[in-house]
């Protein structure tokens, strides 16, 4: 049984991978949302997979940890082969030139897109074993030689952050594989944010393709083709 966890799955590219990998047979799918999130449509279960929602903020210090406890006496889980960091945030307020942008919207961004990647992998550590998966995902926002053309420049400094916590860890963790990637410019609340920001309906990669490429990524990566490194 292959045991992957999942953050922010009620919506976008997270209840995309939960979908596609609670599809497949043999898997438990752990997801996580907010306390008071929408709850999540039903969907397809493959031959003997399950799929498990439970709840987490990533910006409370303690509810990652809790989660985890969860899991482990309620599910009697106790490892996890994969797990996604995928929960984050894009507000149209944070879409502005520099001397433009809030404070509150740049340390909003930061919290969670920073701040809750680290508390989601310092949480998941706990059963992380020798050959396990931990995925940042990030963004070509992330890409410090690009010309800027979005003006998301709080999104981009947090997966920026995203990718060295990636880095960091690939090297502190050597029994694990650790890599940040880029999902590509899709569909998703946010992604069409940035599409209709430049003037254009929607974003050009649907969720399901995403999806698919991440998993495809996941699938094939091991400690020494893929740990460490960003990915697209």
């Amino acid at each position: 049984m292959t045991v992957v966890l999942i953050s922010g799955v009620n919506r976008g590219i997270g209840l995309g991978l939960f979908k596609q990998y609670a599809a497949r047979e043999g898997y438990t799918v752990i997801g996580t949302i907010l306390p008071l999130a929408e709850k999540i449509p039903e969907i397809p279960i493959g031959k003997g997979s399950k799929a498990i929602i439970v709840n987490m903020d990533v910006t409370d210090v303690q509810s990652p940890k809790r989660a985890i406890e969860e899991l482990e006496t309620k599910y009697g889980i106790n490892q996890i082969d994969i797990a996604i960091s995928n929960a984050g945030i894009l507000t149209l307020k944070a879409m502005s030139r520099i001397e433009n942008i809030d404070p509150q919207e740049f340390e909003d961004h930061w919290r969670v897109n920073v701040k809750g990647y680290l508390l989601f992998f310092q949480a998941s550590l706990e059963l992380l074993k020798s050959g396990s998966k931990f995925i940042f995902i990030s963004s070509s926002a992330a890409i410090l030689d690009r010309i800027p053309d979005k003006q998301n420049v709080c999104y981009g400094i947090t997966k920026i952050g995203a990718t060295y916590l990636a880095r960091y860890a690939h090297f502190e963790h050597p029994d694990l594989i650790i890599f940040p990637i880029c999902p590509g410019w899709v569909a998703t609340g946010m992604g069409n944010l940035t599409a209709q920001h430049r003037g254009w309906d929607k974003a050009p990669v649907t969720v399901e393709q995403s999806a698919s490429g991440l998993i495809k990524v996941i699938d094939e990566a091991t400690r020494e083709t893929h740990s460490g490194k960003p990915w697209n």
